[in-house]
């Protein structure tokens, strides 16, 4: 009777957070404040636009990726009591620091430096120098501030992790990143903006260091939007350029300077998703998607300075192709599965980017501590089973 009591009780609990997160309110100063009287509309320029052809590159082989690395570099990170990682879901990095957002007790972020020990951990908890559910993290080399998009506030903390100050965001969005003269946020399908009035459904919103509204744009066409999304940020960093997509676009644009232009059209052929499945709910989606063999793009992609990468998911046949791409030659290769030597670590697919370099990552888990490579390099650098992820660098040559 009892555990009948607590789970009723513990139902109740989320039910009414769930309610409380979805019909979140802000007051008409809060709302005045994003001066959308003067928000301009933001065009979207599908001019010059290149196309992939990815129905050819799908069904791959194996592939010796090994056999591309130019260069590859290990960072252990330090395992501890105040530095236990146990979900890693995303990874930032500054000149001197890397950020790790971990999944524990509803996301914190634990700062490394760069030879991967420990710094700090900033906790989750109500408190003006802690955080609360994360949707992404940005560094701003310029003002040398780490920024975090928790719930409906911006945090501002030194590079090491102090805290400097936090501001309430009176809009609904998914991910943000940062522009010369402010920031770029995208929202996807379900994200309630109501209050922003005629820009309710932006999907891209570029605001001023004051947190002003300035650009809107719809970006996405509306019967291919969908509730149904995967664990991404959208928006990506390449230089002074962002590139941002959603999932089942299938294109991928650009911002800069308050102009938005599509890039790439990922041309995925017979085996995409009809779109007349995409405007059914997410339920039922995942249901087609499981039944029946379509390839779909899930706006998972990373960019480095030489190379792109973009990821093609099949829920049907449980795998997944990897397309890189060389920005040089612009030849392509694919593969679903990594043939790494021995002598090398078995990374996964990248995981973020930094400067010339994927960036991957092995867990030392027991698989990995018993390998050839594994057991050499665990044991060289005191490395036990269950310890925190080693992160993985790599590069790859021109093909």
């Amino acid at each position: 009777m009892k555990i009948t009591f607590y789970l009723l009780a513990l139902l109740l609990i989320i039910s009414c957070s769930k309610k409380e997160a979805k019909s979140e309110k802000f007051t008409q100063v809060e709302i005045d404040g994003l001066k959308m009287d003067s928000t301009k509309n933001l065009p979207v320029d599908y001019s010059g636009i290149a196309e992939l052809n990815i129905e050819k590159l799908l069904n791959p082989k194996p592939f010796n990726l090994g056999a591309l690395l130019d260069s590859i570099n290990l960072i252990p990170l330090e395992s501890g009591k105040e530095c236990l990682i146990s979900e890693l879901t995303s990874i930032t990095f500054s000149k001197d620091y890397i950020y790790v957002v971990d999944a524990y007790q509803g996301s914190s972020i634990v700062i490394f430096d760069k030879s991967g020990k420990f710094v700090t951990r900033i906790k989750r908890g109500n408190a003006p120098h802690e955080i609360t559910t994360i949707k992404n993290i940005c560094f701003n080399a310029k003002t040398n501030e780490l920024i975090v998009f928790h719930s409906h506030y911006m945090s501002f903390f030194s590079p090491e992790g102090k805290f400097i100050k936090k501001a309430k965001l009176p809009i609904n969005a998914f991910s943000f990143e940062i522009t010369d003269d402010g920031y770029l946020f995208c929202t996807i399908k379900g994200i309630d903006n109501r209050h922003m009035g005629t820009f309710s459904e932006c999907r891209l919103l570029a605001l001023n260091a004051n947190f002003e509204v300035m650009y809107a744009g719809k970006i996405n066409n509306s019967d291919i939007e969908t509730d149904f999304c995967g664990e991404t940020r959208y928006l990506k960093r390449d230089n002074d350029t962002i590139i941002f997509t959603h999932s089942f676009n299938d294109t991928i644009f650009t911002y800069y300077n308050h102009r938005v232009k599509a890039k790439t059209f990922l041309n995925i052929g017979r085996s995409s998703v009809p779109r007349d499945v995409l405007r059914k709910d997410e339920e039922i989606i995942s249901k087609e998607l499981k039944a029946n063999n379509y390839d779909f793009f899930m706006g998972e992609f990373e960019s480095t300075t030489s190379h792109e990468y973009y990821k093609l998911s099949n829920h049907y046949t449980r795998k997944y192709t990897s397309v890189f791409r060389d920005k040089k030659s612009n030849n392509c290769i694919s593969l679903n599965s990594y043939l790494i030597p021995s002598y090398l670590p078995c990374f996964r697919e990248p995981f973020a980017t930094h400067n010339d370099y994927f960036v991957s990552y092995v867990n030392p888990d027991n698989y990995f501590v018993n390998s050839m490579f594994g057991k050499a390099y665990c044991n060289k650098n005191n490395i036990k089973e269950y310890d925190n992820p080693i992160l993985v660098f790599y590069k790859l040559k021109h093909f």
